[in-house]
């Protein structure tokens, strides 16, 4: 198991072992630096495989990835505010982001795949409100939630056929939901919390999310 920790110019994975009767990790060996320039690098998650980690920049400009051994670090977009709260696909061959626009002091959102090439394809048209980040709905959906409304955007040609799957979303007011195809399901006991930074578990069964003012569940 790797965790990453944020310098003040580079990133650093902290590699630990969790023995299975343990409830506690230790870590096993030193840091490892994976990367580092003059700038921070940000909020690094690892691919669901483990072999890449993307990180961001100040102000969440920007998508980076790096490999898991250190080389290949490349800037796959350069787009304001994509960096906050991007998600790996189920296959880690591309990230879901919410990307903008700066245009004078208006800020226009398009919820986009970004592939580990560098291509940037967008699911949504440019919009002034997307209060919601895009969520995977399965590994050829990505959810999107407007206005109590779940959109299901299609990630690839397979779409056409296969089902969306149930994902857990945080709505700017209402709590946490259940989004799937027939629409959105509130879950109590925190419908009217502001939620931050909600990660479901990878087998979808629980959430853990930080309540605004404190405190952080799991459910």
């Amino acid at each position: 198991m790797r965790f990453s920790l944020r310098g003040l110019a580079g990133l650093l994975v902290l590699v630990a072992a969790v023995p299975a009767s343990a409830q506690t990790l230790r870590a096993s060996g030193p840091p490892v630096r994976l990367f580092a320039d003059a700038a921070p690098a940000l909020h690094p998650v690892w691919a669901p495989d483990g072999g890449h980690l993307a990180f961001t920049r100040d102000h969440y400009r920007g998508l980076w990835v790096v490999d898991a051994d250190g080389s290949g670090a490349r800037v796959l977009t350069d787009a304001p505010a994509a960096g906050f709260g991007f998600e790996w696909a189920p296959d880690g061959q591309a990230l879901a982001a919410r990307v903008a626009r700066i245009d004078g002091l208006r800020r226009y959102h398009t919820a986009a795949l970004v592939r580990l090439d560098g291509t940037v394809e967008a699911l949504t048209d440019e919009r002034a409100q997307m209060p919601t980040l895009p969520r995977w709905a399965g590994p050829h959906h990505v959810a999107l939630v407007s206005d109590g409304t779940v959109e299901m955007l299609a990630a690839d040609a397979e779409a056409r056929t296969a089902a969306a799957e149930a994902v857990v979303m945080a709505q700017p007011v209402g709590g946490l939901a259940i989004a799937d195809a027939s629409g959105l399901r509130a879950l109590a006991p925190f419908a009217d919390a502001t939620l931050l930074n909600v990660t479901p578990l990878p087998d979808g069964r629980q959430v853990a999310f930080e309540v605004l003012g404190g405190n952080l569940f799991v459910m």
